[in-house]
């Protein structure tokens, strides 16, 4: 089974910033580090290679040259190989334009190692986006079934059984390949990269995929090979930012003394009223 894996750079939680000017995230500023939902997605692979060696798990990101590191801590854990999709062209792509060329880049891949992709895995989310819409919006332009928001998942018989989180409790769900499955925080902790792995992902050679490289693989339509790079970068963008504004916040405290707890409750309900959040 071939399994590709969808990961993101991203800034550390609570430390991202944007560009005024673009409206899009800084990503050469600050600590960046591999998003946190695609490590749940990462770690669904990874069990399923351990129940069947001879899965081959290929991680891709898009984004600049430094997100190759995200594709190294993804060797590191376990991957057999990490794709960067970059080019200036791609930067400040929305989600329509990501998805666009990360399905191009996935049929690419497919051809250039000679494989049937079984499988597309994503995180349910993004913290710098948390649109939640990168991993339907791939599966409809591959055409793939999909299954969002996965606890878990297993793989027998040709299809995979998955548990999904639902509003109304967990459901079940059988799906056959190619699919697409998102996947959100699970019980089981996800694992940390062995010494000798982490060794072997720094020098492990990274294949970049750059829009010529996307083009010069003969993969779908003359219609299909074309029309991506229309959805690609600022341009392809259906919406525009024309300023980013930042407001300062005051954190401000009060403590209720009042030792009956009956009284200090409905102060607290008279507070919260007044400041219509109740």
């Amino acid at each position: 089974m071939n399994i590709v894996v969808c990961v993101k750079q991203t800034p550390e939680a609570g430390r991202g910033e944007l560009d005024r000017f673009s409206g899009t995230v800084k990503r050469t500023e600050g600590r960046q580090v591999i998003n946190p939902f695609d490590l749940y997605a990462m770690e669904a692979a990874l069990r399923l290679q351990e129940q069947d060696p001879s899965t081959r798990i290929i991680a891709v990101s898009m984004g600049p040259e430094s997100a190759g590191s995200v594709l190294r801590d993804c060797i590191a854990l376990g991957a057999d190989t990490g794709y960067l999709v970059t080019d200036p062209s791609f930067a400040g792509s929305d989600v329509r334009g990501t998805a666009h060329v990360l399905a191009r880049a996935i049929c690419v891949i497919g051809q250039l190692e000679h494989i049937q992709i079984d499988a597309v895995f994503c995180g349910a989310k993004t913290i710098d986006g948390g649109t939640s819409m990168l991993g339907p919006e791939l599966a409809t332009i591959l055409g793939y079934p999909r299954v969002t928001y996965a606890l878990q998942c297993s793989f027998n018989d040709g299809s995979f059984t998955v548990e999904k989180e639902d509003d109304r409790g967990n459901r079940i769900y059988s799906v056959g390949t190619p699919c697409l499955l998102t996947f959100t925080k699970a019980s089981f902790p996800v694992r940390y990269p062995a010494i000798s792995r982490i060794l072997e992902a720094e020098s492990a050679q990274l294949p970049v995929l750059s829009t010529v490289d996307l083009d010069a693989v003969s993969c779908g339509t003359q219609e299909d090979t074309q029309s991506w790079r229309k959805y690609a970068g600022l341009n392809g963008s259906a919406l525009h930012v024309e300023d980013v504004r930042y407001r300062k916040l005051e954190k401000k405290s009060q403590i209720i003394e009042d030792p009956d707890p009956a009284r200090a409750v409905a102060e607290l309900s008279q507070i919260l009223y007044s400041k219509n959040i109740l």
